[in-house]
């Protein structure tokens, strides 16, 4: 007898739990006062399966996503899967879910693994997230002296995680509405990096501020001009620091520009 197994003469009945795989050999003999038989009883012990692989699995809309479903228990064993989502297909063959995720999601799929002797049936649960991206713009103008508010959006699956660096000391961000506000006090060209992340995955774009100051007119803004002459006048700007000439004929002359006009000529 196998260590097992133990044997009740009086019942003719042979009991016990089995503990290991295989085959158990055993001599039966009966007898009485006619005489003896015996024979060769052959236990073969035999395994249930059990689902071994794990039942919570990620996935990544966009990205090929594969799992074998692994179970112990004698061969041969049989695995089959139920409740797959269109974008899903399971291979009995090699116990492997394949496929390419289309949109975020929860999907519970039934997983069953039988043999001879008996089956076993678990649920796996597929988690579906997007990456996060970024989607607002990435070069944006700002006016010195001027409130300047950047909304930053993006698509992913929450919840997303989103930081900014290089701030300059005008500009804040606000992590719980992802806007960037302040007042640039100079002309300038600021290079934000905004970084996305969630469990699927991360962003990370550089915004372009470009801070502009209006322009400001520097000329002496009383000028006078001749009658019948060409006229020019020299526009300089303090942004620019560059002059642009114009050509002009006067229009609604000052009264004391004519009678300037007049003295000349005398």
């Amino acid at each position: 007898l196998p260590s097992w197994a133990s044997f009740d003469a009086q019942t003719g009945v042979l009991s016990g739990t089995p503990t290991v795989e295989g085959e158990a050999i055993i001599t039966l003999r009966s007898s009485n006062v006619a005489g003896v038989d015996t024979a060769v009883l052959v236990i073969a012990v035999r395994t249930t399966p059990a689902i071994t692989s794990a039942l919570s699995v990620a996935a990544v809309v966009g990205d090929a996503f594969s799992y074998t479903l692994t179970a112990s228990g004698t061969p041969s064993i049989v695995r089959s899967g139920t409740g797959l989502p269109s974008w899903l297909q399971f291979d009995s063959a090699t116990g492997v879910l394949s496929g390419t995720p289309t949109e975020d999601g929860v999907f519970t799929i039934g997983l069953t693994a039988t043999n001879a002797v008996g089956s076993d049936t678990k649920s796996l649960q597929v988690t579906v997230r997007s990456r996060p991206r970024i989607t607002s713009a990435l070069a944006i103008d700002a006016v010195v002296g001027d409130a300047f508010v950047y909304a930053l959006t993006l698509t992913g699956t929450e919840f997303v995680t989103v930081q900014a660096t290089s701030l300059p000391g005008w500009l804040d961000f606000d992590q719980n509405t992802r806007t960037l506000s302040g007042t640039p006090p100079v002309e300038g060209v600021t290079s934000i990096v905004f970084g996305a992340s969630n469990l699927a995955g991360s962003d990370v774009r550089t915004v372009v501020i470009t801070a502009r100051a209006r322009p400001v007119i520097t000329n002496e803004l009383e000028v006078f001009a001749v009658a019948g002459a060409p006229f020019s006048f020299s526009i300089f700007s303090m942004v620019s620091r560059t002059a642009r000439s114009s050509s002009a004929v006067a229009r609604n002359q000052r009264s004391r520009a004519g009678s300037s006009a007049q003295r000349v000529g005398e």
